[in-house]
């Protein structure tokens, strides 16, 4: 015979004794869900941080060599009558990699240009699920541009410029990067909002990692109290 489960404690009963209890047991198992999803968060943003260092000391270093072309060309030509036949090249290539290594940085700080017409009159939680959308459709749009784009540095690595005899996957390869780096970061984002479950418009692209850090911890607890009104009512706060 299948005996009686027991009743559920009444939330508006002060004399029931297993609302502590449930109560306690809810708090312990949210709270090592919060610690974990803030772990993970801080993790991710450590990753995402190195990425985006690496890209703004790339992007400096191509803008420098930009720069320091054009300018030793300037000179060459109007001061010592004898310009660089290779000036033109070094800084067309320059310009290529700093161009999509600047758009990936971009992107991971979520200031390109978009149109927030629909998303920002969506609810929190709708807002979530089109952001992720939105991450999954770029990185599949980046990604299998990317695929396609390497096939192509491929075919053309066997030619060289004229000038400075480059090979040509060398100038043609920036776009593949740029587009790898897009994939990654929209990846990256499809997790963070998986471990702090937060648009990702609220975390403060600009931040710094101190800022961050606390913003994180704050979006968690938020959550976590959400989380004990919920298991505890059965009901989630309005």
């Amino acid at each position: 015979m299948n005996q009686p489960s027991e009743p559920r404690a009444n939330p508006h009963d002060p004399n029931d004794t297993r609302l502590g209890s449930q109560l306690s047991g809810n708090r312990t198992a949210v709270a090592d869900d919060q610690i974990k999803r803030a772990g993970m968060a801080k993790q991710l943003r450590r990753v995402t941080q190195i990425v985006m260092d690496v890209e703004r000391w790339l992007a400096t270093t191509m803008l420098g060599v930009l720069l320091i072309v054009m300018g030793s060309q300037v000179i060459a030509r109007y001061m010592f009558r004898a310009p660089f036949s290779w000036s033109e090249e070094a800084a067309r290539l320059s310009m290529i990699w700093l161009t999509f290594l600047a758009a990936s940085r971009v992107m991971a700080e979520g200031r390109h240009i978009t149109v927030d017409l629909w998303s920002s009159r969506l609810r929190q939680n709708a807002r979530q699920w089109w952001d992720a959308l939105a991450c999954i459709v770029v990185a599949a749009t980046c990604g299998a541009l990317c695929v396609g784009g390497l096939r192509f540095v491929w075919y053309v690595h066997p030619v060289a410029s004229p000038a400075l005899g480059i090979p040509k996957s060398i100038w043609y390869g920036a776009l593949s990067v740029g587009l790898l780096l897009m994939t990654l970061h929209n990846i990256l984002n499809l997790v963070w909002l998986s471990c702090v479950r937060q648009p990702l418009d609220q975390l403060g692209a600009s931040a710094d990692r101190s800022s961050r850090d606390r913003q994180i911890s704050a979006t968690v607890d938020i959550q976590t109290r959400t989380d004990i009104h919920t298991r505890t009512t059965g009901a989630k706060p309005t």
